[in-house]
């Protein structure tokens, strides 16, 4: 593939603003799995606080399964996401991160939908996108085996990721393993779980857990 040749990508991954072909994060994160991923992880740099304009930055960490390693830092403030999700700023800051790993990765010449500022799009998790007048509202496909009611509900807590990564540790589950059988039951990347959703994941590692 030439330098200039775009990398063939599933429709549903892309998104068009203003006729600029953008990615999406669980794109990159399905062209990063076919490529072999070992390891991601992630650090808190900053957290957000009146002090710093609360302005959250993450330094992530991705290696492939020939040991390749990529690094990126993300940040999150409310000057450069939409205000309905200001609040979650570290998860943001982190999906952020992750994204400029995984493009460097698998060498992406798309700029990754979640890095936009000020876009609706910059919005996480099960919420639908409302309707801009700068982008239009396209319909989104449905994922698979999620919860049925489970739109709206409020993102994964900090505490609820925490639990899911310690469980499937004890398990012998990597983040990548875990990475899989999410995108498998729930058709998006661990970090884009809801409340309601990561509380089942926790509840079906927890009965493996005993069982094995």
């Amino acid at each position: 593939m030439s330098a200039t040749e775009k990398p063939k990508i599933d429709p549903r991954f892309l998104e068009i603003i203003e006729g600029r072909e953008f990615i999406k994060f669980g794109g990159l994160l399905h062209l990063a799995t076919e490529k072999g991923i070992s390891r991601i992880e992630t650090e808190i740099i900053q957290l957000p606080s009146p002090e710093n304009g609360q302005s959250a930055i993450i330094r992530a960490v991705v290696e492939s399964k020939e040991d390749e390693m990529f690094s990126g830092i993300g940040d999150c403030s409310p000057e450069n996401c939409h205000p309905k999700v200001a609040k979650h700023s570290i998860r943001i800051a982190e999906t952020r991160a992750i994204a400029r790993c995984l493009k460097l990765l698998v060498d992406s010449p798309y700029t990754c939908l979640e890095e936009l500022a000020g876009e609706d799009d910059v919005i996480v998790g099960d919420n639908p996108r409302p309707e801009t007048k700068k982008t239009p509202k396209t319909e989104k496909p449905a994922k698979p085996h999620s919860d049925n009611g489970d739109s709206g509900q409020k993102p994964m807590s900090q505490a609820q990721k925490s639990a899911i990564i310690n469980i499937g540790r004890r398990k012998g589950l990597t983040l990548v393993d875990l990475e899989k059988m999410v995108q498998e039951n729930y058709g998006a990347p661990l970090i884009e779980l809801s409340q309601k959703q990561a509380s089942n994941l926790i509840t079906s590692l927890q009965q493996a857990a005993k069982t094995a």
